[in-house]
């Protein structure tokens, strides 16, 4: 029995060892191997050639960058239209800013707090405006109906009376020009006025409005400027103008631009633009 199990152990025994060699040998030729392939030389020309590759790839790409910045900035960056020059660059600017183009406020109506929005249009139409339309309008009127009464002098008296003028005054004319803006912003300029003077009969009457409408001057046609194609309403346009600065302060982004107001009345001044909706017009 003692013989039997000695002898199986020194066979376990063999059978280790014999495992132990084999695994050493193994691992003597992996070493060999890998040192036989290990070449630091080539090695080292490999990292080179590679990164030589990749700062071509680099260099390359960088090139095609540039050339698609030259290419872009090669690009028109103006638009040429009527002789004007437009660019999406901002013109640099040589010295100091003058002070007259310097905004120190906003842009507003001056006054606008103080008073009712009612008054604006006294901001523009100043009271030495309205006199002078005043003025006009009766010296006119009062030439008409003159001449009507000559003409019916062999009628009787009562008619006579009736051809007679009731002088205009700066509260009437007011509430006629009141009449016009509304009648402006309903956009009734296409209705019958006697289907209107329901709501405006408070005002004024039908006749009375008429004859305002016919009677409507701006200036004194005896002394006009016959070279001046604006004489009719020179002084009104003017005055108008000298209001403008006093009571608005514009902004430093400001647009100039024509404007058609549609007339088709006698005026030698009239224009023609088929491009407009109103066609025929006043062109300021």
């Amino acid at each position: 029995m003692n013989t039997f199990h000695k002898s199986n152990l020194k066979r376990i025994r063999e059978i280790l060892l014999t495992d132990n060699n084999e695994i050493d040998d193994i691992d003597d030729g992996q070493d060999s191997d890998s040192d036989s392939e290990y070449d630091p030389i080539v090695t080292e020309s490999d990292d080179t050639s590679t990164n030589k590759h990749i700062s071509e790839e680099s260099d390359s790409s960088n090139s095609d960058i540039d050339q698609s910045d030259i290419a872009t900035d090669s690009q028109p960056e103006t638009l040429q239209k009527v002789g004007v020059t437009w660019s999406i660059h901002s013109i640099p600017v040589q010295g100091r800013i003058s002070a007259a183009n310097i905004m120190k406020k906003r842009n507003q109506i001056l006054l606008l707090k103080s008073r009712p929005f009612y008054m604006l249009l006294s901001f523009f139409f100043t009271n030495e405006i309205l006199d002078d339309i005043v003025l006009h309008i009766n010296h006119y009127a009062e030439r008409h109906f003159d001449q009507m009464q000559r003409s019916h002098q062999g009628s009787n008296t009562m008619k006579l009376n009736s051809l007679q003028w009731k002088p205009l005054d700066r509260i009437e004319l007011e509430s006629f020009i009141g009449l016009l803006i509304q009648s402006s912003i309903n956009k009734n300029n296409h209705e019958l006025l006697s289907e209107l003077w329901d709501i405006s009969q408070a005002t004024m009457s039908l006749e009375r409005y008429r004859y305002l409408l016919q009677f409507i001057r701006f200036d004194d046609r005896q002394h006009r400027d016959k070279s001046d194609r604006l004489s009719p309403v020179r002084f009104i346009f003017e005055s108008f103008v000298k209001q403008l600065p006093r009571h608005f302060l514009p902004s430093e982004n400001l647009i100039v631009d024509e404007q058609l107001v549609s007339f088709r009345g006698r005026c030698c001044f009239v224009q023609y633009m088929s491009k407009k909706s109103a066609k025929y017009g006043l062109k300021f």
